[in-house]
């Protein structure tokens, strides 16, 4: 089994490396044939819906439009009939990637489907949109590393820059209300640990 999963690791990597190199490549080869000031500018939003978070990178994309750059945006889920008007009447141009993957499963792991999802968003813009010159990465920041390892520069966004503010751990408070014993003590870390890398 740790063969297997060894090497099931080794051919992921090789993947990675060889999307990397790919992008890299591709992103030359558009730089070159390219002319102009104007940006091509990437927004990546993990739903597209209505709310704060969302008006903020539909304004952002909005006014970045009407000074002349090109502006994407790519999202995990855009319902047409739960969204700004912006971007379903063609202000904007929104394409839809790893909507396939689930927001959760069997209740849990919602993070890591939330990381699955933006890779996917991530991978969509590599490929599909090699002359992007910035990723504007709002929320789920695990995609930085890989669009910084193929050349995008990356402008992330953090909306809730409070949880910095919060004692102990860099954000992270580990309690164990109400007691609970040993069990509780253990489910507490293991939801600390979960956390830690996002």
């Amino acid at each position: 089994k740790f063969c297997m999963l060894m090497l099931g690791a080794c051919a992921i990597a090789c993947m990675l490396a060889a999307l990397v190199v790919c992008a890299r490549l591709r992103r030359w080869s558009a730089r070159r044939h390219r002319s102009g000031t104007s940006l091509h500018v990437a927004f990546l939003h993990p739903d597209l819906g209505i709310g704060g978070a969302e008006r903020l990178v539909v304004d952002a994309a909005v006014a970045l439009k009407q000074r002349g750059h090109k502006v994407s945006i790519t999202t995990a889920h855009h319902d047409p009939s739960r969204c700004f008007e912006e971007t379903r009447n063609g202000t904007l141009d929104v394409h839809v990637a790893g909507s396939s993957v689930p927001r959760h499963l069997l209740g849990r792991l919602h993070i890591v489907c939330a990381t699955a999802r933006a890779f996917v968003s991530a991978v969509r813009v590599l490929l599909a949109e090699p002359e992007c010159d910035v990723a504007f990465v709002d929320a789920v920041p695990a995609p930085v590393p890989l669009l910084r390892a193929c050349g995008v520069p990356v402008l992330f966004y953090c909306h809730f820059p409070d949880k910095l503010l919060a004692p102990g751990g860099g954000g992270v408070v580990v309690t164990t209300a109400g007691g609970g014993g040993l069990r509780a003590s253990i489910l507490c870390m293991l939801r600390t640990a979960y956390r830690l890398p996002f």
